[in-house]
């Protein structure tokens, strides 16, 4: 009722994994009870033709309250130290420099990190996304990481220009995702394997240059063999991705040369 979540994600996970002992509560804000009751009254009434619709409920005091504080910006992560920022930060500069290869295996990998990985990075989207249009732009990225530090402006627009896979000139959530998450996915089988399924469109434990070229048309990665080719056609920027995953130079990609490639960075 209050808005606000009991516990930061690392709170819960330490207390799943090692048994440490979830803190007391502190609510930020005091809860405006009578309204709390008041709408929770409505929801429950036991004549269910009294009950209201949910447009109706939209416009219930309680709940205008609730959007209001949400589109005051004050919804930035609630994580431990208020480090967010910081993480943020070491997570986009590390993508910068991760290779193309990588890029791609990252962003084929995101629709499977787990739930709380995702909450955790939707909490920081939506922290930088203060105008709620569902993508990023350079300005927010600016106004949410700029510490007024000298060099601040190059690296977020190397970040920004990094996670605009699709040249859109916007950040959208699954790019955001891609540069945020935790990029040592080759410590994580689970994602490596989802990504080199995500390339194997045929499933036969191989990678070849045919099924490059079937990536190539999703829009998601097709930013990335665009960066990758520069003024080459297509079909050797498919070429070169393959000259470098391909170790044992038989033509296709296996999933061993695949993780071995992303070992590399």
């Amino acid at each position: 009722m209050s808005g606000q979540e009991p516990y930061t994600l690392e709170e819960v996970a330490a207390y799943v994994e090692n048994n440490t002992p979830l803190p007391q509560l502190k609510l930020e804000e005091r809860i405006d009870d009578l309204k709390a009751r008041n709408f929770v009254a409505r929801c429950l009434s036991p004549v269910y033709e009294s009950r209201p619709h949910s447009d109706e409920l939209l416009k219930d005091p309680f709940v205008e309250a609730q959007i209001e504080r949400a589109k005051s910006g004050n919804h930035a992560p609630r994580m431990a130290n208020g480090s967010w920022k910081q993480e943020v930060e070491n997570s986009l500069k590390g993508y910068v420099q991760t290779s193309y290869f990588k890029k791609a295996a990252l962003t084929a990998s995101v629709r499977h990190i787990s739930a709380l990985e995702h909450e955790k990075l939707r909490e920081m989207f939506q922290a930088i996304d203060t105008s709620h249009s569902g993508t990023i732009n350079l300005e927010e990225l600016k106004s949410a990481l700029q510490t007024g530090m000298k060099g601040d402006i190059e690296w977020i627009m190397q970040a920004f220009e990094a996670m605009d896979t699709d040249l859109s000139g916007e950040v959208d959530y699954t790019e955001f995702l891609a540069a945020s998450m935790d990029s040592h996915i080759e410590d994580r089988r689970d994602l490596v394997w989802a990504a080199f399924r995500a390339f194997d469109t045929d499933g036969d434990g191989t990678i070849t240059k045919a099924e490059l070229k079937q990536i190539i048309k999703d829009h998601e990665l097709t930013g990335l063999l665009q960066e990758l080719q520069g003024d080459k056609e297509a079909q050797e920027a498919v070429e070169e991705l393959v000259q470098i995953a391909d170790v044992d130079k038989d033509g296709s990609v296996s999933f061993q040369e695949f993780l071995s490639v992303l070992k590399l960075g």
